[in-house]
């Protein structure tokens, strides 16, 4: 299961091949500003509006969710708190 000295050697091996790798390959230079120009006639503007508010739409969903679910425990605790109270 350890593998033994040969995986060590191995990784070993594998790494300063990588590293010399890295030493060769040229660095990646990113544009400053990426144009949508370009591609802006391949957008449905109506497809686009729809996929914002359903976005939108489930942002909102969710925050309203979040909310219900704090009101229940809070009130859950409330509520079991009282009944503690009471027995005692």
């Amino acid at each position: 299961m350890g593998g033994g000295a040969g995986f060590s050697l191995s990784g070993n091996h594998s790494l300063k091949d990588n590293r010399n790798l890295g030493k060769i390959r040229p660095i990646p230079v990113a544009k400053d500003s990426y144009s949508y120009q370009s591609k802006i006639h391949l957008v449905n503007l109506k497809t686009l509006d729809e996929s914002i508010q359903f976005r939108i739409e489930r942002k909102i969903n969710q925050e309203n969710f979040r909310k219900w679910i704090f009101r229940g425990i809070w009130i859950g605790g409330l509520i079991l708190f009282l009944i503690l109270y009471l027995i005692n």
